[in-house]
């Protein structure tokens, strides 16, 4: 549903060049929004635009909103937690501008990695999984498109600069001061303080052993540096380098 959201506000689905074009949706649109004796697709085109918002754009963000909420609130009393205040949904960053409009006091957490060690660890894991999906998954690591979601991430972090209700967390020193960085994030999502102390827990329990792609998690940071062959080392920061670089890494 969000991502259909998405497609409709930028007129990928099946919102229509012009709104009274529109079907599956023109039944939203009824005569009487025009007043007496109006002819619902015989107005102007500002105005059906407006229906097309407010009767259908709108009633959708409505419709997420409430239902996502529902679920919610649903899984934290499967999980003998009904007084659950907080929610955290990982997503991709076209997601934050959806869920600002749409959830009007939601937060969002950029957590970011020098793209490069971020190559490095993927592939990793992939080649330590084997098989054909391993291998199509290691060459996407590599691919254009890896490089556009990147950008896409640079660009979702500039739009969100000097929000309040954005916060960016740098994995690199998640991994160097868990104390430090978890108590700014409870801080700034306004999470109750005794909160700290689970989340530490929770940091130090998260890497399945299946997940380890290195001796210990210290040693993901900077790995393509140590990791890679003078050659590939080169490749890939032609490759991703100018993005690493716009995110503070040298």
């Amino acid at each position: 549903l969000v991502r259909h959201r998405i497609a409709l506000r930028r007129g990928e689905a099946s919102r229509p060049a012009r709104a009274h074009e529109a079907s599956p949706f023109r039944r939203v649109y009824d005569a009487s929004a025009y007043g007496p004796g109006g002819s619902p697709f015989h107005s102007s085109e500002a105005l059906e635009e407006g229906l097309f918002q407010s009767h259908v754009l709108d009633g959708v963000d409505t419709a997420l909103r409430e239902t996502c909420t529902a679920f919610y609130r649903s899984l934290a009393a499967s999980y003998g937690k009904p007084a659950a205040s907080h929610f955290l949904e990982k997503g991709t960053p076209e997601l934050a501008d959806q869920f600002h409009a749409v959830f009007g006091t939601a937060r969002v957490l950029f957590l970011i990695r020098d793209p490069r060690d971020a190559v490095v660890s993927a592939r990793a894991f992939f080649a330590a999984a084997g098989g054909e999906t391993a291998a199509a998954n290691q060459a996407a690591y590599a691919s254009d498109g890896y490089v556009t979601r990147w950008r896409e991430i640079v660009d979702a972090l500039r739009r969100a600069a000097g929000r309040a209700d954005t916060h960016v967390v740098r994995y690199e020193e998640l991994v160097r001061d868990p104390r430090s960085v978890l108590s700014e994030l409870v801080r700034c999502v306004g999470a109750p303080v005794d909160s700290l102390e689970a989340c530490l827990n929770a940091f130090s329990n998260a890497a399945h052993p299946s997940h380890r792609t290195a001796r210990d998690t210290p040693a993901t940071i900077g790995r393509w540096r140590t990791d890679l062959a003078a050659g590939d080392r080169r490749r890939l920061d032609e490759t991703l380098g100018s993005i690493a670089r716009e995110l503070g890494y040298a």
